[in-house]
């Protein structure tokens, strides 16, 4: 690993902590205009579920007795409580080959784009330790008045992500601040992901709030529209 990724990794609660974990539980709020655009605001509260070393997350909606499974590119599904299936769509990202910006969603479309998003943005940045990445540090980057170290990451193409390329931004402590991507499976504009106010959950250090913003040509971000917001609570480790 690059000194820089060894830096955020002991940062946001090292390795040992990290391969240790079989489930990692938050409570999540997700807004934005994506989501308004695409008329899909069923996930905007929920409990949020992982597993930590693979593509699988369950997100239970506070005010719909359902569970949205995600299981990376092969298949998202809508359940009940008890497990039964209610609707399946195998090889999901397919879906969204040409499909336009405008174009609506429905619940599986959303369960693949806050499933293989909200896995990724949870396992960040030990991910880029697993088989098949290929890290690189790249020219600093200075905002807020600070100096932030790069790290461009090609991934794994066995990990459902937004691009195959992205640029993540460490602040000086080793927090990861911002990363810089483009979502293919909504074809989205060139955006800078923001993390704010981190915190310590049993050695764990995670964001508590994140926010989209429309990048720039020169890279620096416009001041909106907030194509997505999400909070972050109670996180519980198994």
């Amino acid at each position: 690993m690059s000194d820089l990724l060894d830096m955020a990794i002991d940062a946001h609660g090292g390795l040992e902590l990290w391969r240790g974990l079989k489930r990692i539980t938050v409570d999540k709020t997700i807004g934005g205009t994506l989501f308004q655009l695409k008329g899909q605001d069923t996930l905007a509260a929920t409990r949020f579920a992982i597993d930590p070393h693979r593509p699988h997350a369950i997100y239970t909606p506070e005010e719909i007795a359902i569970r949205v499974v995600y299981n990376g590119d092969a298949e998202v599904s809508v359940e009940t409580g008890a497990g039964r299936v209610l609707e399946r769509r195998p090889s999901p990202r397919a879906v969204f080959d040409g499909m336009a910006r405008e174009y609506p969603w429905d619940l599986l479309h959303l369960a693949y784009f806050c499933g293989y998003a909200g896995w990724n943005y949870l396992t960040t940045p030990f991910l880029f330790t697993y088989p098949g990445f290929e890290t690189e540090e790249i020219e600093p980057w200075e905002e807020e008045g600070e100096i932030w170290r790069r790290l461009k990451v090609r991934f794994s193409p066995d990990i459902p992500t937004h691009c195959p390329e992205q640029i993540f931004h460490f602040d000086a402590k080793g927090l990861l601040r911002r990363l810089d991507y483009h979502s293919e499976v909504v074809n989205s504009v060139p955006t800078a992901h923001y993390l704010y106010d981190h915190a310590n959950f049993s050695g764990l250090v995670m964001p508590t709030r994140r926010k989209a913003l429309p990048r720039l040509p020169d890279g620096r971000s416009a001041p909106g529209p907030v194509f997505v917001d999400l909070g972050y609570s109670n996180f519980r480790l198994e």
